[in-house]
């Protein structure tokens, strides 16, 4: 791998040389992934984390492929795998646009330990799990809204949704099946 595709990326434009040198030997090569394709399939225990070096991905669930958010280069995804070994991906990588990734396995977090890079991708994970953590309060507020649950505080409306009109029907869905239908079948109240 290129040290300069690397130095591109967001967040990795300050980390010395050597140490970018290093990541780009211990990552490997930089994989091309065609538009369309399935980068990280559900169900899969196998696959590494990757990070997204160019174009663009989105993650999605469910038969129905609903699209969770957008991947951006920089970004690293399909970060379970680092930290629950042989555990089934829950959620889909697809390609919105040709892309390049690459893998990015535990033994390269290890040997980046205590190093500037390290650093950088454990800011970059922080940054990415609470853009994704953001998306799913907002959605579950929406399914809270949709279902005509009334809000926690009837004083302050949740930021960004309507106060629902008292007049409307309830949905006939249960609270569950909505859910279940926002974040796919994985979703369990047990």
């Amino acid at each position: 791998m290129d040290v300069n595709e690397l130095r591109r990326l967001r967040g990795l434009r300050l980390v010395p040389e050597d140490q970018l040198e290093t990541l780009a030997k211990l990552a490997g090569e930089p994989v091309p992934v065609e538009k369309g394709q399935l980068v990280l399939t559900p169900g899969d225990t196998t696959q590494p984390a990757m990070l997204l070096l160019s174009g663009r991905l989105q993650a999605e669930i469910g038969t129905e492929q609903r699209i969770l958010g957008d991947i951006w280069p920089g970004e690293i995804f399909g970060e379970s795998a680092l930290f629950q070994k042989g555990r089934a991906r829950v959620v889909g990588v697809r390609a919105v646009f040709d892309s390049t990734v690459v893998e990015l396995h535990p033994r390269v977090l290890e040997a980046a330990r205590g190093t500037e890079v390290m650093r950088t991708i454990q800011l970059n994970l922080l940054s990415v799990l609470a853009k994704r953590i953001q998306g799913t309060n907002h959605a579950m507020r929406q399914v809270w809204h949709d279902q005509h649950i009334p809000d926690p505080s009837p004083d302050a409306p949740p930021a960004g949704l309507p106060r629902h009109d008292e007049t409307e029907k309830p949905s006939e869905m249960s609270l569950t099946d909505r859910l279940r239908k926002q974040f796919g079948g994985w979703f369990d109240v047990s």
